[in-house]
């Protein structure tokens, strides 16, 4: 069929882990809407999805301008890495642990 030699496996890897890890933040931004409220907001739409319509445009913006910042800042080490999914956030805590301290909690 051929579905193999589409693209670069590490990329795919990298794009794949991506896509899970917003869908993570999305399911908890999901529930955390039904117990959390901004003060003063509490009530406006009881439904997330009616929420969507209700937030102003440049709210919207913001969001997808910090998305953007983020996807250009690792732009080059996403087609130049072998580990492309590092992002390097908390990564340099556990490379101070020792191995037997990483595996113990």
């Amino acid at each position: 069929m051929g579905l193999s030699n589409q693209g670069d496996l590490t990329y795919m890897r990298a794009a794949e882990i991506k896509h899970g890890r917003v869908a993570m933040l999305a399911t908890v931004g999901f529930f955390v809407a039904n117990f959390m409220h901004i003060p003063g907001m509490a009530g406006k739409a009881g439904n997330p999805f009616d929420a969507l319509s209700e937030v102003p445009l440049a709210a919207h913006l913001q969001v997808l301008f910090l998305i953007g910042t983020i996807e250009f800042i690792h732009l080059n080490k996403t087609f130049t890495s072998d580990e492309p999914w590092d992002l390097g956030w908390g990564s340099d805590r556990l490379n101070s642990m020792t191995k037997e301290k990483v595996r113990d909690p």
